[in-house]
């Protein structure tokens, strides 16, 4: 924990310990590096503010950076190199007109591009969304008991 540029910043030590300063603090922004769960063995992400995406048509996620011709996976560590690259997105379905996720709080109550959409970014990262937040109240939140974080958060 500590203060970037008047943002407090809070680390999760593992998934349980920033599941729980997630539920206690109801941060504005969540940053992941797509490369980071996998490598720091993180075991559940969060996905926050999923309703503002209810007005989308469709979403662009990155899914990699292609530099100088060549397609990487990984964002690049160099300053310099990161600046002559592109990012590539893969285009997805929004759920716009489909209903919408705000104040959700069960999977089956999201339209199905919106289960896509987040099955999409949990097969893309290889760590499991455990949460899924749909709205400004702390009860607009979607704890998965399908993953292991899920589970231990429903008990």
């Amino acid at each position: 924990s500590g203060a970037v540029d008047d943002h407090d910043l809070i680390v999760g030590e593992d998934g349980i310990d920033a599941v729980w300063h997630y539920k206690e603090s109801s941060p504005d922004a969540v940053l992941l590096d797509i490369n980071m769960p996998i490598m720091n063995g993180i075991e559940a992400l969060a996905v926050t503010k999923l309703d503002v995406l209810d007005q989308v048509d469709t979403l662009q996620v990155c899914i990699g950076y292609r530099c100088n011709g060549e397609l990487l996976d990984d964002l690049p560590a160099d300053i310099a190199r990161l600046s002559a690259c592109e990012p590539v997105y893969e285009t997805l379905p929004g759920w716009m007109g489909e209903g919408t996720t705000a104040g959700a709080r069960n999977e089956a109550a999201l339209p199905a591009m919106a289960r896509a959409y987040v099955d999409r970014l949990e097969a893309l990262v290889g760590v499991p969304i455990a949460i899924i937040s749909t709205g400004s109240d702390r009860r607009d939140t979607i704890v998965r008991p399908d993953t292991p974080v899920g589970r231990r958060l429903v008990e």
